[in-house]
Parts: structure tokens; sequence; C-alpha cells
């Protein structure tokens, strides 16, 4: 059984291209769906879908038949092999011939950068819509690409957003924004951020105090922000300037 993870801005987009990779019909699949992604505030967190697709082995043509089970008893120092333990499938390798421009210049770059660092080529997988190019990197000691609070998974955002719209201007139309996760710490530092959000306005509004929270980058304040948006009883702000920026958690007067 072969077992891929792919992705899409929605599960039969992202069924749809892991059946592709694995060169089989629906039929021939088992199919299951790990997140059903979301849209967002306006695109900014929106989260791309999941799917997890296992396809049968097939058997070899003209395959030799097996031969004949032994009758006599193994020896007792004969061990039966120890079976490796289950990983979370990595997306399927990909052919950069397939791929849009922004999707192959983001490949190169991410590759190269992981083999200059000494690590085992990762798995990428892409999505694009309307909002720019989501990227997201599997595989083993891709924790080299987070660093310590994602400081560099977010210079690798930066680093790849630059390749992927070289010759271009912000303001051009070919402007591409990437977004960048890498062994989906973004996705679960939001639902960390999310939960001490609620957990601090919860605080603000019973104490009548204001809340200042740790400095923060732009996109986690956005993340604060956005969880406390419909909250009654709490404003939130920032103030300072960066890398110190953070977010005050104010009870409404």
């Amino acid at each position: 059984m072969r077992t891929i993870e792919a992705i899409g801005k929605n599960a039969e987009e992202a069924i749809r291209k892991g059946l592709e990779q694995l060169g089989i019909s629906r039929e021939e699949a088992q199919i299951k769906v790990l997140d059903e992604g979301s849209r967002g505030v306006f695109g900014i967190f929106a989260k791309m879908a999941r799917v997890e697709i296992s396809a049968p082995d097939l058997p070899e043509p003209d395959a030799a038949p097996a031969p004949a089970a032994h009758t006599a008893e193994p020896a007792a120092e004969e061990a039966a092999p120890a079976q490796p333990e289950p990983q979370e499938p990595a997306p399927a390798p990909i052919d950069p011939a397939t791929l849009s421009e922004p999707s192959r210049r983001a490949f190169a770059f991410l590759s190269d950068t992981a083999r200059l660092m000494g690590l085992e080529e990762p798995g990428i997988a892409f999505a694009e819509d309307e909002h720019g190019l989501k990227v997201r990197v599997e595989g083993s000691h891709v924790g080299a690409l987070i660093g310590h609070r994602g400081e560099t998974l977010d210079a690798l955002q930066l680093l790849t957003g630059l390749v992927v719209n070289h010759h271009q201007g912000e303001n051009d139309a070919g402007y591409c924004r990437v977004t960048l996760d890498i062994g989906s710490y973004r996705a679960k530092r939001e639902e960390t951020l999310q939960a001490l959000a609620l957990r601090l306005a919860a605080k603000a509004k019973r104490s009548g105090r204001s809340v200042t929270l740790e400095p923060m980058n732009s996109y986690e304040r956005r993340i604060i922000h956005s969880a406390l948006h419909d909250y009654a009883g709490v404003t939130t702000y920032s103030e300072g300037d960066d890398p110190y920026r953070y977010v005050v958690i104010a009870p409404n007067k």
C-alpha cells in the first residue's frame, strides 16, 4: 500500500491532485480527509485542505510463484525483523516540469536550501489561488528550517517570496504573495495563539485590567487581533516598534 498526502485550496482539489500523483482513479483509492481547510478572513488566515490517499499495491506482471513454505520450525535465535514505525506521509515527489513558474522557482530555492543545509530532501507541496502561493514542506529534520520560534521559517518565507517575484514589483499585476509552512508549524502556532488570546481576553475582562502580550511578528499579531475581533467586552491594539511590537488586550470601559 502506497500512501501520500496532498493539499489544495479545498478537499476536492487536494484529492484530484493526489489521484493524479498516484496515477489511479478515485474508485481505486482509499481517501482520508485530514483537514477540510478554511477560507480565513479576507484570505489572510486561509488554511489549505489536506488529504491522505492510499493506493493498493498491484502485483508485478509474470511474477514467479512464491516458494512453498518450509515445514521445519525456525531456529530460536532467528527473530522476526522489526517493523518500522508508521510515519506521517510526506507530499509525493514533484516533477518540476509540471509546476507553474512561481511554484517552480519556490521548489528550486527550497530544495537547494535544504540540500546546502545537509538535510534530507523534503517533501514540498503547493496550492495556488487568488490570494497567492501557499507552500508546505514536510520531512525528516525540518526543524532546522523552522528555527527558534519560527525565525528561520519567517526568513525563508521572505526569501522565497523574493525569489518567486524576481524582477517583479509588489504593485505589479504579476506579484505573487507567498505563504510558507514547514512541519505544520504555522498551523500549530496559530491554534496555540488563538487559545492564548481567548484565555487572556477572559482574564482582562474579569480583572478590568489590560493584558500585554510578549513581542510578536506581524503575522502572529494578526492572529491575536483576528481571534478577538468579535470577542465582546475587550479591544485589541498594537504598541511599540518592530521587532518589539506587541499586542495589548484591554477591557472596554
